[in-house]
């Protein structure tokens, strides 16, 4: 297992909630400098009261269970008294704990993970016999699974039923994809992935051994199913089958990393197993004292490091896997696409007879390649040094070896007699090398040319065929689609060109806003499996810091109105959904709309009062980062964070919309982010807006 130990660990609890927090998760910077460094290595405990049968969490936020109780990691009791727990499922966002308990005649029930001891709700519905329980992972919905072979949704705002979907079969697990298209449910030897809206089985997995888990990695990119014989990976949007580890002992438990590369295997009460998954020969294991694991879960900390945490007879383990390799593939679509997609964009200036000449499907083709070697070349930098080269001759084969320190070796096919002078001390020389990404994620040299120093013959290594389409096609848009985005950008800037103008000469705003909109077609796969391209048109914008404070929100401010930043950029985006954007408004499709609110670092030291401008109580689901959190805003007890400003100044973004911009019998789906700056200043304080149109063209 490739990684980089940690001198020491150093974790960050990212939740909010009163109760959660552990001074457990906090490792020692200073005693465990000299401590023998080891894969796996225990950074904190924390025990429990009693015996518990396993926990759940969301990221370092963590309860364990037993029959009767749920704890925080400071042993404090949140739930007690309850007959016969079975299961439990922390939401996504924290706020609430769902249980199903007693023996005979089981029940679901809600409690509160911010207050102890707070029952919330019973979650009922006719027919309704609970026997797993799964939250989605943006915490709006609850899916109950039932001994009637359905799946009972609910709402979690207060968790009323939304519709109830017949299944062929009664889980014993389920999970709910990222995306909300499936519920992946285990069935004995199977995991059957469900279209989470119509019940339509989308794929058997039958596994020929009983399945033990299942588990999304965070973004969805990869399902992992385990089984008492492997732990199998699969496209989480496509559904194709990936790769195979078949060392997984007893199969116990799964937990997949956010990095869409390792995952985390309880194969006994006694080990774990960390295995590559796009690598499955690059494992490593640890051992846990204390025996009795029941769960496992990864989490990546703010430093980049990964943690595993597990329970045992012990308590809650948290352990330091270090810094792992990363996922290569996906930094470089990651960085590709991004780049290909500005050189995409018309340049100003650039007239459209230009245009068309620059990027067709030629040269697009060329810059893309382009962009990649240059890509990888960097993040190759350093592993090639051409004076710690091992050579080796197989006289069968007639191919001589070249290998490197840390990446695979490369072949070429020579006479013996050619090869024993190249491998004399000082012979070789590789120059113009190339770097690829094989099938495992690791770098590896495709080209170089090879010169035989002393008899100046020269080789050439070239394995670039075949090597270089390690970035998915399906994931590079139609280029008629692009121009036409391309097309409709510059129609944009017009609008904002108009508007901002107007606001000018109204003194709403100065050349001191500076206003950005772009819009971006992205490929995608629906629920059915079919290919779809979204649309992202975004609106954001600056204010200079000796200007926010007139034209921006001032501070403490979160109606939308009080900023003219703000309300020039909302306007921008009502006449484009007027005018040139109104074909992607149609009934019956789904446009999903994020919302970014920012405050500065600067604390609320006084309750700012609420109005109630958006409902006299409000509690919603908010991202930070990839941190999900719940935010709660009342008239009652008005505003005392800047978690509460980010979220309002989001909401009446949102009020803005629904009451401005015309979507008629569109599917609206809102999604609340937001950013808390590390520095103090009104420049920090605004917002900003991605409408993402579902199946565009």
């Amino acid at each position: 297992m490739k990684k980089i130990l940690s001198i020491s660990l150093f974790l960050l609890c990212t939740s909010t909630m009163l109760f959660a927090q552990s001074e457990a998760v906090i490792g020692s910077a200073t005693s465990q400098v000299e401590d023998t460094l080891a894969f796996g290595r225990v950074v904190s405990v924390s025990k429990m009261p009693e015996p518990t049968k396993g926990f759940t969490n969301s990221s370092f936020t963590v309860f364990p269970y037993s029959s009767s109780n749920v704890y925080s990691l400071r042993g404090l009791s949140v739930v007690e008294f309850v007959n016969n727990i079975d299961k439990g499922h922390l939401s996504p966002a924290r706020n609430d704990i769902a249980l199903i308990y007693g023996k005979k005649n089981p029940k679901v029930a809600i409690y509160s993970a911010t207050k102890l001891r707070t029952f919330k709700k019973r979650v009922k519905a006719e027919g309704l016999v609970p026997v797993c329980i799964a939250y989605s992972p943006d915490s709006k919905t609850l899916t109950v699974a039932s001994t009637d072979k359905s799946l009972y949704v609910f709402e979690t705002q207060k968790y009323t039923l939304l519709r109830k979907v017949q299944i062929d079969c009664v889980p014993s697990k389920i999970i709910v994809s990222p995306n909300n298209f499936f519920v992946v449910a285990i069935d004995g030897h199977s995991a059957k992935v469900i279209n989470f809206e119509t019940g339509a089985l989308r794929k058997n997995i039958d596994c020929g051994s009983d399945v033990t888990d299942i588990a999304f990695t965070l973004d969805g990119y990869y399902l992992g199913v385990l089984s008492k014989t492997k732990l199998s990976t699969f496209n989480g949007k496509t559904l194709e089958a990936m790769k195979e580890y078949t060392n997984v002992g007893n199969a116990i438990a799964l937990a997949m990393n956010e990095d869409n590369k390792h995952a985390a295997i309880i194969t006994d009460e006694e080990h774990v197993t960390v295995v590559n998954i796009l690598h499955p020969e690059d494992h490593d294991f640890f051992d846990v004292v204390g025996k009795g694991m029941t769960s496992v879960a990864m989490v990546e900390t703010h430093a980049g490091k990964t943690c595993v945490i597990n329970d045992s007879h012990l308590g809650i383990t948290f352990r330091d896997l270090g810094i792992l390799a990363p996922n290569y593939g996906q930094l470089v679509s990651e960085e590709l696409s991004a780049r290909l997609a500005l050189w995409e964009k018309r340049m100003p200036g650039e007239s459209l007879e230009e245009y068309n000449s620059r990027v067709n499907d030629e040269s697009r083709n060329q810059m893309r390649n382009s962009l990649r070697d240059e890509i990888v070349g960097k993040m190759a930098s350093g592993l090639f040094d051409a004076n710690d080269l091992s050579l080796s001759y197989d006289s069968k084969t007639q191919l001589i070896s070249i290998g490197f320190k840390t990446m695979p070796a490369i072949a070429l096919g020579m006479l013996a007699e050619e090869a024993h002078s190249l491998m004399k001390p000082g012979n070789i020389s590789l120059s113009n090398p190339i770097y690829g990404i094989n099938e495992n994620d690791m770098i590896e040299m495709i080209y170089a040319d090879i010169k035989n120093m002393e008899t100046g013959k020269l080789y050439v290594y070239d394995k670039r065929a075949g090597k270089m389409n390690y970035i998915n096609d399906n994931d590079v848009v139609d280029l008629e689609i692009v121009k036409k985005s391309s097309m409709e950008t510059i129609k944009l800037e017009e609008i904002k060109k108009a508007v901002v103008e107007t606001a000018q000469q109204q003194n709403l705003i100065s050349e001191h806003t500076s206003i950005q909109v772009n819009t971006t077609p992205v490929n995608d796969i629906d629920a059915d499996g079919n290919k779809i391209v979204n649309y992202n048109v975004s609106f954001s914008y600056e204010v200079d810091s000796m200007y926010s404070f007139k034209e921006d929100f001032p501070s403490g401010r979160y109606k939308t109105e009080m900023s003219n930043a703000a309300m020039s950029t909302l306007k921008i985006i009502k006449q484009a959904f007027e005018t040139d954007f109104a074909e992607y408004i149609k009934a019956g499709k789904k446009v999903k709309i994020k919302i970014t609110g920012t405050t500065d670092s600067s604390p609320v030291i006084r309750t700012i009062r609420y109005a109630g401008e958006y409902g006299d109580e409000v509690s919603h689901p908010v991202y930070q980062g990839k941190e999900l959190q719940t935010v709660e805003v009342s008239k009652k007890t008005g505003i005392n964070s800047n978690e509460q400003l980010a979220l309002l100044r989001a909401l009446g973004v949102q009020n803005y919309i629904d009451k401005n911009i015309s979507l008629p019998d569109m599917n609206k789906e809102y999604i609340y982010n937001m950013i808390i700056a590390k520095e103090k200043g009104s420049q920090f304080r605004r917002i900003n807006v991605v409408f993402t149109f579902i199946d565009a063209f």
